[in-house]
């Protein structure tokens, strides 16, 4: 048990009964242990997103970094003060004149006053190769240390806020989406790009692509009768209420269980807007009474980026289908799809042929019909045929 009665992780419990525990410097007390240091050296983690962001947060460590090739100033600066261990791999050595260098599976030095102590501080031992910093999670990424880091106003040197996101990426726990959640408004584009491309290419399946790719502004579009608008927690009872069976009709009734709830769904900053997917609510203008909501996602007519096309949905409350709403919020929907992501040239909405009165909202939305898709859907117990409608860019009228 912890001293405020909560239950100790058991994971951290053994931690604690293997290596000890941890008491970590805060960025001031790091600034004067490493006073004088003859070797430049910079703090990542959380502290640097705190340092970045202005928004506090719990910190179980501290992360510093340093070159690996300056652990023979690491140590000179301080003997007799401090022991340092080489730690990665599950293991543990000290560093010292018989080893004085990291073991094979370390990256990291830590370090305490003596085996009775705790530990201060994790210090992430870098690599330079001719001058310049190295990425560790991609190697060919290599720059002048001073275009990875940045210093505040005190003098203290830390790690671009895109590049500490780029190695939590990895891990993605909880703390690391708050984090994401408060870095990614208050980064440039430069800074966006460069993380977007990091992430495209070591995890390209990984949940923060569909929240950089939304909006830097909330989402929405108003006409006369509807108007789209991003969800919010306010919203979530609703929309639950929304997404049981007993709540959907024939045409959208898979047997599927209800999916995340929404408060869950907008946890820790997310946003359900993106290029791949997303979802609006239909909100009435005359009185801000919910409808109903739209969605979107990606489909693909070949391999290359410039044969994707944006395929939409809509679900409304049974009281009020029928009334025009539906077409307008649909035709709302793929002027927005089009001014919002400039590369996507065609929209499509698929439904059952027997869903007449969607054809004629979306006929009624500006949408032509492609065709039928014989067997296309799997639905209470048996396969359907679909018609396609599609609007393309220069279908809709300006304005």
């Amino acid at each position: 048990m912890t001293d405020d009665g909560g239950e100790v992780d058991p994971e951290e419990q053994e931690f604690l009964r293997l290596y000890g525990p941890w008491q970590p410097w805060e960025v001031a007390e790091a600034v004067d242990a490493l006073k004088g240091i003859d070797s430049p050296w910079w703090v990542a983690g959380g502290h640097a997103i705190e340092a970045f962001t202005g928004v506090g947060r719990p910190h179980d460590d501290i992360d510093v970094a340093l070159f690996v090739d300056d652990l023979p100033a690491l140590r000179s600066h301080f003997a007799g003060r401090f022991d340092l261990w080489s730690a990665g791999g599950g293991a543990l050595r000290p560093v010292t004149d018989t080893w004085p260098d990291l073991h094979e599976h370390s990256q990291q030095v830590w370090l305490r006053e003596h085996a009775g102590a705790p530990w201060v501080a994790d210090l992430v031992m870098s690599e330079r190769r001719d001058g310049a910093w190295v990425f560790a999670r991609d190697p060919d990424y290599a720059v002048p240390l001073g275009d990875a880091t940045w210093v505040d106003d005190a003098g203290v040197r830390f790690l671009k806020p895109e590049i500490v996101l780029a190695y939590k990426a990895k891990l993605t726990r909880p703390k690391d989406d708050d984090d994401f959640a408060a870095t990614w408004p208050l980064l440039d584009e430069r800074a966006r790009g460069w993380l977007r491309d990091v992430l495209t290419r070591l995890y390209p399946d990984h949940p923060w692509h569909h929240r950089m790719s939304a909006p830097a502004e909330p989402v929405g579009r108003a006409g006369q009768l509807v108007r789209l608008r991003e969800a919010t927690l306010a919203d979530a009872v609703l929309v639950d209420a929304w997404d049981k069976p007993a709540a959907q009709s024939e045409f959208n009734d898979f047997g599927l269980p209800p999916p995340d709830p929404l408060a869950e769904q907008l946890a820790h900053g997310r946003r359900m807007v993106g290029s791949t997917k997303g979802k609006l609510l239909v909100e009435r203008c005359a009185d801000g009474v919910l409808l109903g909501d739209v969605g979107w996602h990606q489909v693909s007519y070949g391999p290359n980026p410039e044969s994707k096309a944006v395929n939409i949905g809509i679900s409304l409350v049974r009281e009020v289908r029928g009334k025009g709403y539906g077409a307008e919020a649909q035709r709302l929907l793929a002027a927005l799809l089009f001014d919002l992501y400039r590369d996507v040239v065609r929209v499509e909405a698929s439904t059952d042929v027997e869903n007449l009165p969607e054809q004629r909202a979306l006929e009624k939305a500006g949408f032509s019909r492609d065709g039928v898709i014989r067997q296309a859907q799997f639905r209470r117990g048996g396969y359907h045929d679909m018609v396609v409608y599609s609007v393309i860019r220069d279908d809709l009228p300006r304005g």
